[in-house]
Order: C-alpha cells, then structure tokens, then sequence
C-alpha cells in the first residue's frame, strides 16, 4: 500500500497525474460542448420544420390583406 502511494505522489510531483487529469476535463468540456451544440441544431431544425408545416398556405402572409 506504501509502495502504491508513494508511485502516485510521484506521478503527480512530475506533473504526469496534473496532465491527464486535465486532458479528461478538456475531453469531458468538448464532449458538453458538441452535445449542447448537436442539441441546438436539432432544435432548430424541428423549430423551421414547424414553420414550414404550419405556414405552407399562407401565400406570402401581408398580400393577403
């Protein structure tokens, strides 16, 4: 357990442990990232589809009057 221990506190004090740990915040940040943006584009996409459905005979909406 010692022998363990000692192996960690030396990975960190090289700056081996700092690294990876902040490679998997980086990794877990850009995953957020391309989920949150995936998610506005389906957004999006549903939002004109609605418009599209919705206001298909409408025929220019002001030339109507």
């Amino acid at each position: 357990m010692d022998i363990a221990i000692a192996d960690f506190f030396s990975t960190v004090h090289n700056g081996e442990g700092l690294v990876n740990e902040r490679n998997i915040y980086e990794e877990i940040r850009g995953q957020l990232v391309s989920d949150i943006f995936r998610m506005v584009v389906i957004i999006t996409a549903v939002w004109l589809l609605y418009l599209l459905i919705m206001y298909q005979g409408n025929g220019g909406g002001a030339s109507q009057l």
